[in-house]
């Protein structure tokens, strides 16, 4: 897993040197969204653990 995770960000790297600054913006917030998702998928995962939904 931390392997490919590392492999996935030298690839990101090697093809940032040949992005213009708008296609660098895209990337970024790309990047920066699916972050947002994997932390708000989290928060959800120990909200149901912890039963902070309750049924209505």
């Amino acid at each position: 897993m931390l392997h490919s995770f590392v492999h996935f960000v030298s690839l990101v790297r090697n093809k940032e040197k040949n992005m213009d600054e708008y296609e660098h913006f895209l990337c970024v917030l790309t990047i920066v969204l699916f972050i947002l998702l994997l932390v708000r998928s989290l928060v959800a995962l120990y909200m149901g653990r912890w039963n902070l939904f309750t049924d209505i």
